[in-house]
């Protein structure tokens, strides 16, 4: 099974629990949760790429500046978003989490398929 369909099967699997204990709030807290993550994840892996190259250029001198600027992002948008979901009331908070949960699950699932392929 390729990691695409095992993520997208969790997700659905995941999606249809949270409806089926939480409804629409839940399926909102799941999304707000997943797209948060999303977005954070796509934004750590842009940085990586620039620090990889800025490592290149400067001998590893910069890079621990970029960690840390992903890091004051990051946080920021994870409180205000799970405020955001906090207003839903219900299981929209847990739901919250269990979205950032299930990207962060497939992103492993990811790193793990592409560590052990041939052209990796």
């Amino acid at each position: 099974m390729s990691w695409r369909l095992f993520g997208l099967c969790s997700g659905l699997g995941a999606a249809a629990a949270v409806v089926w204990q939480g409804g629409a709030k839940g399926l909102l807290g799941m999304a707000a949760g997943a797209a948060c993550s999303l977005f954070v994840l796509w934004g750590w892996m842009l940085v990586s790429g620039q620090m990889a190259r800025t490592a290149e250029r400067s001998g590893g001198k910069g890079a621990w500046l970029l960690t840390v600027l992903v890091f004051l992002v990051k946080a920021p948008v994870y409180m205000a978003v799970s405020v955001l979901v906090q207003r839903l009331g219900g299981p929209g908070p847990v739901s919250f989490l269990m979205g950032v949960a299930w990207v962060y699950f497939v992103a492993v699932i990811w790193a793990v398929a592409r560590a052990n392929s041939p052209d990796a």
